[in-house]
């Protein structure tokens, strides 16, 4: 891994709790603004990625509505732990 990368996972590694569930479906924009805005519409049977899923909220929540498959990738593993 080179530097930068590694630094950058050591930083959510350490800030991990301090974010787990903070932005997550269905809040969306940094501060929640379109909260409950149904922005995917109907997502049963859809498959999903998630690049940095932190806390896991966000693929829960899609779980919990229908879709069928989802996937999500994250540097952290202190941040895995928090889901």
């Amino acid at each position: 891994m080179n530097e930068k990368l590694n630094k950058n996972k050591k930083a959510w590694d350490q800030a991990a709790e301090k974010f787990a569930g903070g932005t997550c479906l269905p809040a969306w924009g940094p501060f929640g603004e379109l909260e409950n805005e149904n922005i995917f519409g109907d997502i049963k049977g859809e498959a999903f990625l998630e690049i940095g899923y932190g806390s896991g909220h966000s693929i829960k929540y899609l779980v919990e509505r229908g879709a069928k498959k989802v996937y999500g990738i994250d540097i952290s593993d202190e941040q895995k732990k928090t889901s």
